[in-house]
């Protein structure tokens, strides 16, 4: 199975692994799905929080919020061939993509109310919600003759209706929403662009 597509699917695993107890971190055990509180019962979440907290890491908010970057990060990997044929919007994207994990990790970081940046917390919403407009504009905008498949642009364009959608199923963001989006990286990715292609210029 192609890289890319393997990292689309670690990606939306990573982000469902990680929402259990990011989820309860974050809203209490009342504020959690059932579901959610399921499976944070499980004996390795015990484990986790057991193991951070003898290192002295008792923020496990900021914990596992920071652990999202690496889903994100592998995301960009699973999209970047696509998005980069997508024209100027799916090149906006691609960085956008390459912004996210960092500033997320930024984001967790400084939840404190003391924090010197606390100004950048929740920053990364932003930065998603500009993704989704994104890969509106990229579907209406990508070039017709460079080879790209409808479904891809089709995808691409559905990105902030995929986002909301895992967002709403799984009740919280970055983690939900990722694992919606890392899905959708990976079937993106199974289109596999042919390195020969012709470059897309930047009045594309």
């Amino acid at each position: 199975m192609p890289a890319r597509i393997v990292a689309g699917v670690v990606a939306a695993l990573w982000s469902l692994f990680l929402l259990p107890p990011q989820m309860v971190a974050f809203s209490g055990s009342s504020g959690t799905p059932r579901w959610l509180r399921l499976l944070n019962n499980l004996d390795v979440y015990d484990a986790l929080r057991d193991a951070l907290d003898r290192l002295g890491w008792h923020d496990h908010y900021a914990v596992f919020g920071t652990a999202i970057a690496p889903a994100m990060a592998l995301t960009w990997f699973a999209l970047y061939p696509a998005l980069w044929r997508l024209g100027w919007a799916g090149r906006a994207m691609s960085v956008s993509w390459g912004v996210l994990p960092p500033l997320t990790v930024l984001s967790y970081l400084n939840h404190p109310s003391e924090a010197p940046l606390r100004i950048l917390w929740g920053s990364d919403a932003f930065v998603l919600v500009a993704i989704g407009l994104l890969g509106v504009v990229a579907a209406f905008t990508a070039p017709r003759d460079r080879g790209v498949p409808a479904w891809v642009r089709v995808l691409a364009g559905l990105t902030a209706v995929v986002g909301v959608g895992a967002t709403l199923l799984g009740g919280y963001w970055p983690h939900a929403t990722m694992v919606g989006l890392g899905i959708q990286a990976a079937v993106i990715a199974v289109w596999r662009p042919a390195r020969t292609a012709t470059p897309v210029s930047p009045s594309a």
